[in-house]
C-alpha cells in the first residue's frame, strides 16, 4: 500500500512540474495548431522566431533560443527552424507559460 502511495505521489509531482509547457499557438478552445504566419531572424546569438499568433504573456509576440557553443540541442533546433523556414512550413512550438520572455523547448512542422 505504501508502494502505491508513493507511485501516485510522484505521478502527481511529475505532471505538476511540466504544466507550464504547452504547444503554441492555441485556438479559442485551447487545442494547439500550425501557424503559417510566422517569421525567423537571428541577432546576437539569439534565435527569435515571430508571429503574431503566440501568446500574450511572450513580450514582442516572439519566442527564443540562445544559442551557446556548449548546447547542441539549441544548434539542432535552430537548424530545424531554418530547415522548415526556408522550405515554408507551418510551424508550433512549446513555451513555458511563466516566462515572459518565452524560450523555445521544441518545434514541430507541418
Amino acid at each position: 500500500m505504501k508502494n502505491i502511495g508513493v507511485a501516485l505521489f510522484l505521478l502527481l509531482m511529475s505532471s505538476a512540474s511540466f504544466a507550464g509547457r504547452y504547444w503554441v499557438p492555441v485556438d479559442s478552445s485551447g487545442v494547439s495548431f500550425y501557424t503559417s504566419n510566422w517569421d525567423l531572424y537571428i541577432n546576437n546569438n539569439v534565435v527569435y522566431v515571430i508571429s503574431p499568433d503566440l501568446p500574450s504573456h511572450c513580450s514582442h509576440k516572439r519566442a527564443q533560443i540562445n544559442i551557446t557553443l556548449d548546447k547542441p540541442l539549441d544548434k539542432a533546433l535552430y537548424a530545424y527552424l531554418l530547415a522548415a523556414y526556408s522550405s515554408g512550413k507551418s510551424l508550433k512550438i512549446v513555451v513555458d507559460s511563466t516566462q515572459t520572455t518565452c524560450v523555445l523547448d521544441a518545434a514541430k512542422s507541418s
